[in-house]
């Protein structure tokens, strides 16, 4: 499966779409391995994140998150056609249109990710997030997707130990 590394995450119109063209779920973790298929929908929601990055710029972004939880009612199976009409009782109610999606999961035991979503074929993939500088200009920080990381400070940016950016 070769997945888009540089794209943040599908969009609930293409995750629509997709689900319309789907005849079974097939969702598969980052690591390549199924979601439990008695997964139920535990929620589906509309988050709104205001903040100011550390070059004080204001960000606002809004986006849906679906939330997934496999129980131990190991027969419950949902079908694309369920899914899209759980999605379509919420999306009047939420004001969802074409939100980029975030699906919540728990993985680990002690810990729920929130990953991205790519549809390859009809196989919808969980896919890693990362954290990124959105003020990379303010900061001095390389626009680059081969970052290294590291403990080392940052020379000669205004990210240095003394400097106000960060």
């Amino acid at each position: 499966m070769l997945l888009n590394h540089n794209r943040v995450t599908m969009r609930l119109e293409e995750f629509i779409s997709a689900l319309a063209a789907t005849e079974r779920m097939d969702i598969r973790r980052t690591d390549g391995i199924p979601v439990a298929p008695h997964f139920h929908i535990t929620e589906i929601g509309k988050t709104t994140r205001t903040s100011i990055d550390c070059g004080g710029n204001p960000h606002e972004n809004t986006k849906a998150t679906l939330q997934l939880h496999a129980a131990q009612d190991y027969e419950h199976r949902l079908s694309p056609a369920k899914i899209l009409s759980i999605i379509e009782t919420t999306q009047g109610e939420l004001g969802l249109s074409n939100e980029e999606l975030e699906v919540e999961y728990q993985i680990d035991p002690d810990t729920m990710g929130i990953y991205g979503l790519e549809n390859d074929n009809g196989v919808f993939q969980l896919t890693s997030k990362h954290t990124d500088c959105l003020a990379k200009s303010d900061c001095g920080i390389p626009e680059s997707n081969n970052v290294q990381i590291t403990n080392e400070p940052i020379k000669n940016t205004c990210c240095s130990p003394e400097a106000a950016c960060c």
